[in-house]
């Protein structure tokens, strides 16, 4: 269920930067400084980016969003494609950044539906095996 909530929250900030980018031209660092304002669910995220970019010895945008997608509970695929989008932003001109946001926004949009499909499925095992558990321990005591 983290996973795909996390899920969820990537596609708005990807649906709001490719936006922003694509028809305002939103310098990245305003960009980011809105994101972490916008999206309460990755701020700690953009947080993290603004205080390891803004670092002098720290150029790369694109390192500091991939050092920031570490800590958090998403696949190895999910974060190859952040990784992906991330890496487009600040490096091209605006029309190449929209239309890459646009392709990671679709290929996160399938990652989320898969998300989603999991956490029904599992969370139904988990809710039979802790009901069963239960009972399992009603049983020991009487």
């Amino acid at each position: 269920e983290r996973r795909a909530r996390l899920l969820y929250a990537f596609l708005g900030v990807i649906e709001q930067a490719r936006q922003e980018i694509g028809t305002r031209l939103t310098a990245l660092p305003e960009l980011v400084t809105r994101l972490t304002a916008d999206c309460p669910e990755l701020s700690d995220f953009f947080g993290h980016i603004g205080r390891v970019w803004t670092r002098e010895d720290y150029s790369s945008f694109s390192g500091a969003w991939r050092e920031a997608l570490y800590p958090l509970e998403l696949s190895a695929e999910d974060k190859a494609l952040l990784s992906e989008a991330g890496g487009t932003l600040g490096r091209y001109d605006a029309g190449t950044q929209a239309a890459a946001l646009k392709r990671a926004g679709t290929a996160l949009e399938r990652q989320y539906e898969a998300a989603l499909a999991s956490a029904r499925r599992n969370g139904k095992v988990y809710r039979i095996l802790g009901f069963a558990a239960g009972i399992m321990a009603v049983i020991l005591i009487l």
